[in-house]
């Protein structure tokens, strides 16, 4: 069904979006929406983790840890467990929100991590990230919605922002 002033697709273009759709990927057309609405969402820039959220931080209030330089994740019997995927490394962070300020700041390759010694700046650094992201991910999913009338569309592409954005907090985590 079209909507007022909508121009019909040929065949060829609704295969290309099915097809997307079905491989989980965006729709080649759509490389120009993506940063149109980046720019729309993020019009002061992106946003860095941890440096853009750390309040009330001193330098020298950091406790390091040794990283092994591979991909880390928390495990998923404990939230407080931050491990490599064939479990060599493993560490056991003090609370829930250490364990994701971890996975948070960590790049492949990086050696250690510098975390806040105050729980609070911690605390606030995490929860100001997760909501950040949410929201990014929430007014980017809106605009592309607005642009596509296409639900399913419009999430394919907001995991494309995502990724393009290496936003790491996921919406059912905190």
């Amino acid at each position: 069904m079209l909507l007022p002033g909508e121009a019909p697709q040929s065949r060829a273009e609704l295969g290309k979006k099915a097809l997307s759709k079905i491989l989980n990927q965006p729709p080649e057309y759509d490389e120009g929406l993506v940063e149109k609405v980046l720019s729309e969402v993020a019009s002061e820039g992106i946003k860095k983790f941890p440096d853009d959220f750390m309040r009330e931080f001193r330098e020298g209030e950091v406790v390091e840890i040794r990283l092994p330089g591979t991909p880390l994740h928390i495990d998923p019997a404990s939230q407080t467990t931050v491990m490599s995927p064939k479990r060599h490394f493993r560490y056991e962070a003090k609370n829930p929100l250490e364990a994701k300020f971890i996975i948070y700041t960590y790049k492949i390759g990086q050696k250690e991590v510098k975390i806040p010694r105050d729980n609070r700046v911690l605390f606030q650094a995490v929860i100001s990230y997760e909501r950040y992201c949410d929201e990014i991910k929430q007014k980017c999913f809106a605009q592309f919605l607005k642009y596509t009338n296409d639900e399913e569309v419009s999430e394919i592409l907001t995991r494309e922002v995502e990724k393009r954005l290496d936003l790491r907090a996921k919406r059912n985590e905190s």
